[in-house]
């Protein structure tokens, strides 16, 4: 396990930290080593959550935060509904991806979008396991594939290779075909 990376959300005390360390006028750097983060995760934090006029405030930032996290839990509830869950089910069916149908339902209506993650969590949910959606798509595969499984595309590669650089001489002449 080790060499994998794992995140860790911004708590509102250290918010309340890069807030105070902001007005000791502490640069990014100096923050994250206080607090014993990644430079690139304060000034993240703190460029996505200042307002017009370059402040942080911590109640207004955690205010946001809160808001898209609901909305966030929004958006993988959006399949709740029966009417777009059976449009979904039936597009699928007509050999459609998940893409496509995002695409097609963010065109036919605003109002009603969902990415395609949610609909491909949908797709192998416990709930539409029993279903067998997956059978629906292009790769009908039981069990999503992680990108960390995916497999190096090799059709590509000629065996043997020769770099140009190493080519004998007498074929920069172009004296024999195939040169």
């Amino acid at each position: 396990m080790s060499g994998m990376k794992t995140y860790k959300h911004i708590s509102v005390e250290e918010r309340e930290l890069i807030f105070a360390y902001l007005h000791l006028d502490k640069s990014h750097r100096q923050i994250a080593k206080l607090l014993g983060r990644n430079h690139r995760t304060i000034s993240r934090e703190i460029n996505r959550n200042k307002d017009e006029d370059n402040n942080y405030s911590v109640i207004r930032v955690q205010d946001k935060t809160d808001k898209r996290r609901q909305e966030s839990k929004l958006e993988s509830r959006k399949l709740d509904s029966l009417a777009l869950r059976d449009y979904v089910v039936r597009m699928l069916g007509k050999g459609w991806s998940p893409e496509i149908i995002a695409g097609r339902l963010k065109k036919i209506n605003s109002q009603i979008t969902v990415s395609h993650e949610a609909i491909y969590q949908f797709i192998y949910s416990k709930q539409a396991r029993r279903l067998k959606l997956y059978e629906l798509l292009r790769k009908q595969r039981i069990r999503r594939q992680t990108s960390k499984s995916r497999k190096v595309n090799r059709k590509g590669i000629i065996p043997n290779r020769v770099f140009i650089d190493y080519r004998p001489e007498i074929i920069d002449q172009r004296n024999q075909f195939g040169h």
